[in-house]
């Protein structure tokens, strides 16, 4: 018989293609929940976080989102956010520091890390009650933590 005759492939091309496809989609769907913040409430980058306690809250009555954090950001982190209602930003001002170790300035918040404490910002469009509010955390380094809560 002529050499090569009897070669075998290891694995049918079909079989990796369904593989492959499944490989992406689950890779696909991992992504998008870590995205959105499924999994977890605490974003590192490079070893960098902003720990986001789950106990922040968005009040109805007052328009203000209450939000409970921690720094990991060495020396300091400088703060500002954002915060949204099914993909509409509404402006946003701090209006005061409710406890912790640090300094409100031009709407912005200066924490020194490991600070833990509470901020109150208002929004300038009341979220509707059982809403989800999304928000954004800017530090001066560039760096963005996603989040989200509940109206109430």
């Amino acid at each position: 018989m002529p050499a090569g005759q009897y070669l075998r492939r290891a694995i049918e091309p079909i079989i990796a293609l369904i593989i492959l496809i499944g490989v992406t989609i689950a890779m696909a769907i991992a992504f998008t929940s870590w995205l959105l913040g499924f999994w977890g409430v605490h974003s590192t980058i490079h070893g960098q976080a902003i720990e986001v306690y789950e106990d922040s809250y968005y009040s109805v009555s007052n328009h203000t989102l209450y939000l409970h954090l921690k720094t990991h950001i060495d020396p300091e982190a400088i703060l500002w956010f954002e915060v949204a209602n099914a993909g509409n930003i509404t402006n946003v001002s701090i209006v005061e520091v409710l406890s912790g170790h640090v300094w409100l300035a031009d709407d912005k918040i200066i924490a020194k890390e490991g600070s833990e404490f509470w901020v109150a910002i208002r929004t300038s469009q009341v979220i509707p009650a059982g809403s989800m509010v999304y928000f954004k955390i800017y530090t001066e380094k560039g760096y963005v933590i996603w989040g989200n809560t509940i109206s109430k």
